[in-house]
């Protein structure tokens, strides 16, 4: 049965979550990403690695100008004034970033730093557009 997130009242713009890493992230009304539950790789962006975060959780950095914002298995990127920024896992290269190692903050991706309009991700990978 879905329930309110009541620390988030009706300030939220999108939504994406993924079910095998169970994680959720929104974008609020004034384009900031906030994310919440499994964290094992720093997927919510918060700048740790506690378990879980029960709670919406203000991304590191990210607290205006987010146009798009997509969760993977592990791994999750958002859109920031065109250039894309991931985090979490960076297994197989999933972050975009030339290397394979997690972070638990947002990080530019090495390539995509401009003309981003919407993303997807899946599994261990995603797409722009």
């Amino acid at each position: 049965m879905p329930v309110p997130v009541s620390s988030l009242g009706r300030c939220v713009r999108s939504v994406s979550a993924d079910g095998v890493s169970a994680t959720v992230c929104v974008i609020t009304t004034a384009g900031a990403a906030k994310c919440w539950g499994h964290n094992y790789a720093g997927n919510v962006g918060n700048g740790s690695m506690s378990y879980a975060v029960p709670t919406p959780a203000q991304v590191v950095g990210l607290t205006s100008d987010i146009s798009s914002i997509a969760v993977g298995e592990g791994t999750t990127c958002a859109v920031r004034r065109g250039a894309l920024l991931c985090w979490g896992d960076g297994d197989k290269g999933s972050r975009a970033s030339g290397d394979q190692r997690d972070s638990l903050t947002p990080a530019p991706a090495k390539v995509l730093t401009s003309g981003v309009t919407q993303l997807a991700m899946g599994g261990m990978g995603g797409c722009a557009v």
